[in-house]
């Protein structure tokens, strides 16, 4: 809980993990590739930053010709099959360090074929499940490569050691847990996180927030990561508000940095219902992540306040005076920047919404919800959003 002592017994781990922002920021690949003595490296990104040859030969540059090949076939919520096509791609290339350049699908992507990569058994058996005594994430112990990353939108996935692979069809993820494959060095780049569109930082901007906002409610909270989630929300609320726009290069190249934080801190604090709610209706009716918490998150938050109001003293962090105020401040800001209000509004059929709360319910995010939810109280939330 926010502001309260460390108990009498508990713990905090800390992976190596270098940040490095502004113009000169991909050297830090390079260096990170020499010290490791790597010379194979794979990047893995999407289709449109695939076409991008001045990106790659200034990344190309900074690793001093340690890129030997390029995956390009991402797709948004990291579909199995394409996953796969990048196991392939890293064997076919003799990989021996992966280069995740893009948003959080290429983030996933990357982590998870490294993974399937590794441990080269189905992704069912490596997959976290539920059990009637509660989620269980199986011991993934086969060496990993060496991950880097350069985000181009203001993702939480970029210092994450979790990933969530989806199959077409089918509403439940693929939850893979490896410490293993956080990365090690970040670069945020002032020209590849130029190369978003407005759209696309705006909803990872949104994710970030409202994942800002679900970790400090987590019942895994605690003052490690209360305090790089705290500033996060700060931030991200501070810069969504500013007036000359998420065009700005400063503002991106901000924006990255603290949705870095935010991932970091999430990372120790785990997620919650609004997250699992979005990663299951995200995937359904392919829409961002972040424009499904945007429209979740009050109506989680008015929950939290109504049976642990305590959890909500963070609202202080983003200026607000009363903690019970802070679901409708959120919607406030939600509104201001023209997000869709109302889940009917990105194409959630109503007689869906009873099979998408029993899919959220396996999420591992839903885990960490204060209170854990049962099916009747995560259908009256989806109903109340609807």
């Amino acid at each position: 809980m926010i502001g309260s002592a460390p108990g009498p017994a508990g713990q905090f781990r800390r992976a190596p993990l270098r940040v490095r922002w502004g113009p000169d920021s991909l050297e830090s690949i390079g260096e990170a590739l020499e010290r490791s003595g790597r010379r194979r490296a794979l990047v893995v990104t999407g289709p449109s930053l695939g076409a991008r040859r001045d990106l790659w030969r200034l990344l190309d540059a900074a690793a001093a010709g340690r890129v030997t090949g390029i995956f390009a076939e991402v797709r948004r919520h990291s579909p199995l099959d394409a996953v796969l096509a990048a196991v392939e791609a890293i064997s076919a290339n003799r990989t021996d360090a992966l280069i995740a350049v893009g948003g959080g699908s290429v983030m996933v992507t990357a982590r998870a074929a490294n993974i399937l990569h590794a441990e080269d058994r189905p992704v069912r058996e490596l997959a976290t499940h539920r059990t009637s005594e509660g989620f269980v994430s199986p011991r993934l112990n086969a060496p990993k490569l060496p991950m880097y990353a350069v985000p181009t939108t203001p993702t939480t996935a970029t210092s994450k050691a979790g990933s969530a692979v989806t199959q077409p069809g089918h509403r439940q993820r693929f939850a893979l847990f490896d410490p293993k494959t956080r990365a090690h060095t970040i670069a945020v780049h002032p020209e590849f996180v130029a190369t978003a569109p407005e759209e696309l930082v705006l909803s990872a901007s949104l994710d970030a927030l409202c994942m800002s906002f679900e970790g400090l409610i987590s019942v895994s909270a605690n003052d490690w990561s209360d305090s790089a989630l705290i500033h996060a929300a700060r931030r991200l609320s501070a810069l969504l508000q500013r007036q000359e726009g998420l065009s700005a290069g400063s503002t991106r190249t901000e924006l990255a940095v603290a949705a870095i934080m935010a991932g970091d801190g999430t990372d120790t604090a785990r997620g919650g219902l609004g997250a699992a709610l979005a990663h299951t209706i995200g995937h359904d009716h392919n829409v961002a992540n972040g424009v499904v918490e945007a429209i979740l998150l009050p109506h989680v938050l008015d929950r939290v306040a109504a049976h642990h109001p305590g959890r909500l003293a963070a609202a202080t962090s983003m200026g607000i005076s009363r903690s019970e105020r802070v679901p409708q401040a959120l919607d406030s800001l939600f509104r201001q920047l023209g997000t869709p209000g109302r889940l009917r509004d990105i194409g959630v059929g109503k007689d869906a919404l009873a099979d998408l709360a029993d899919a959220a319910m396996s999420d591992f995010a839903v885990s960490t919800a204060p209170g854990l939810p049962g099916g009747a109280e995560v259908l009256a939330l989806l109903r109340a959003a609807w």
